[in-house]
């Protein structure tokens, strides 16, 4: 699967179909890629077994995907933020805080405030270049 994140082509060897659906919008073609992406089963193991929580290989495999292109990223003056991001009045936003503290929650406040003034970059972890 190639993806376009950050102006960066970056071709995926996936084997499920939830990174895919993840990754719709941002669905590419290009002939290079500046990053490749392969996972092997420890990578989508050590995914599975990070957490308490019991989550699908499905999951894993896709955090395993986006923890892979974050090791790649500062070769590209990039990386990743834990924030809710949007777009105002051709500014970029971003919500930065602990988990649960409620970056989502505010960022839909602007939204309600502002409406179609609001555009939304990423609710959760966006590429930062």
């Amino acid at each position: 699967m190639k993806i376009r994140i950050a102006e960066l082509n970056v071709d995926i060897a996936n084997r499920g179909k939830f990174i895919e659906k993840l990754s719709e919008k941002y669905i590419a073609d290009f002939d290079t890629a500046d990053i490749n992406i392969e996972l092997s089963d420890s990578d989508i193991k050590a995914e599975l077994t990070a957490t308490e929580y019991q989550f699908s290989a499905d999951y894993c495999e896709a955090t395993a995907v986006y923890r892979k292109i974050g090791y790649r990223l500062p070769e590209f003056d990039a990386f990743i933020l834990h924030a809710a991001t949007f777009k105002y009045k051709d500014r970029g936003i971003a919500l930065l805080a602990t988990s649960g503290t409620g970056k989502s929650s505010h960022m839909q406040n602007w939204m309600k405030l502002f409406g179609d003034e609001i555009e939304i970059i990423n609710g959760d972890k966006p590429v930062v270049r």
